[in-house]
């Protein structure tokens, strides 16, 4: 089975054998689409289908960081030549910063053949992934700025650096965790705390995704 798999996932990164999906993301007063989140699969009905199969995988094989740049080159292609309106949210782990695969640049690049601004992109950042230990920093966020994206702070409210980390970083969006947002009109402590992250996210003119 071992062997099967590390051979598949060799198939899937050899071949680009990822398939991009898109979840849309809603403004809540008009119904607009604001943007998508881009989703990643490997391929249909094998071992590495599913995002918790595939990335940890390829994480405990030294691979993580190759499989997350193919899923992001494939998206912002597949984003491209369907046409899909609002922004287009990418998973960046903390760590690839650090991983010699990163090649500065190279989602510039891509921009560019495909006709597509920096400021249509917006880099979530995650510190909850159990494969990245290195944590969100200044230097993560800041590389990702210069370079023209926008930043978004996923799973706000998960662990308690959450708020820390929204005052450090000061990011352009923050996504509230779907613990949160699950069954808030039959829970009053959900909606007071929702109802905080707004106030605060007013005063800091950031926006912010109920996920």
């Amino acid at each position: 089975m071992q062997d099967q798999t590390s051979s598949l996932l060799d198939e899937i990164l050899a071949r680009s054998q990822i398939t991009p999906l898109f979840q849309p993301i809603f403004e809540l007063a008009s119904g607009a689409i604001f943007g998508h989140e881009a989703l990643s699969r490997g391929p249909q009905g094998s071992l590495l289908h599913m995002p918790n199969q595939l990335f940890p995988y390829a994480q405990q094989a030294g691979r993580l960081h190759e499989l997350e740049l193919l899923c992001r080159e494939r998206a912002i292609s597949e984003f491209a030549r369907l046409q899909l309106p609002g922004l287009l949210f990418l998973n960046v782990s903390a760590s690839l910063l650090s991983s010699p695969y990163h090649q500065k640049g190279m989602t510039l690049s891509i921009l560019r053949e495909l006709g597509l601004e920096q400021s249509n992109i917006v880099i979530e950042l995650s510190e909850q992934h159990p494969y990245d230990h290195n944590g969100l920093t200044h230097q993560s966020v800041d590389h990702y700025r210069e370079m023209g994206f926008q930043v978004a702070i996923d799973d706000l409210g998960v662990g308690y650096s959450g708020l820390r980390l929204w005052s450090e970083l000061r990011p352009d969006i923050v996504k509230i965790d779907k613990h949160f947002v699950e069954n808030i009109d039959h829970d009053d402590v959900k909606r007071e705390f929702v109802r905080s992250i707004v106030a605060i996210a007013r005063t800091l003119k950031c926006h912010v995704i109920a996920e």
